[in-house]
């Protein structure tokens, strides 16, 4: 999948729009999208977290911060989220500063014990 970061001036150093394309000509369903963002110098500390929104709805997204500066200000961001397109669509989410409140859609177990370990 590939994305595309488009910045507009004068928006808020959260709210960064990430539109997302698909180029190929092939339906999408559930398709992870894997970027890194440039952030803007001093916006962000290395421990901060980030929201991604499809309008009101908020993706599911694991971040992993790539560069960080001496001052501990957090410039690049990796990021991994799911994606439904149609053949040749794009569509713009935002990616916002705070929490997550997304919950993947099924869980898992990990039990260990001295013999094995069950996923």
């Amino acid at each position: 999948m590939w994305f595309v970061l488009l910045l507009a001036s004068g928006l808020r150093a959260a709210d960064l729009p990430l539109t997302v394309a698909e180029p190929a000509g092939v339906e999408r369903r559930g398709e992870i999208v894997t970027g890194g963002v440039c952030l803007p110098r001093g916006a962000h500390r290395a421990d901060a977290s980030f929201r991604l929104l499809d309008g009101d709805r908020e993706v599911p997204l694991q971040t992993s911060p790539l560069v960080v500066d001496r001052d501990g200000s957090l410039r690049w961001l990796l990021l991994d989220f799911p994606i439904d397109l149609a053949a040749h669509a794009r569509k713009t989410l935002v990616l916002r500063a705070g929490p997550s409140t997304a919950r993947p859609a099924h869980s898992i177990e990990i039990r260990e014990t001295a013999e094995f370990i069950r996923i």
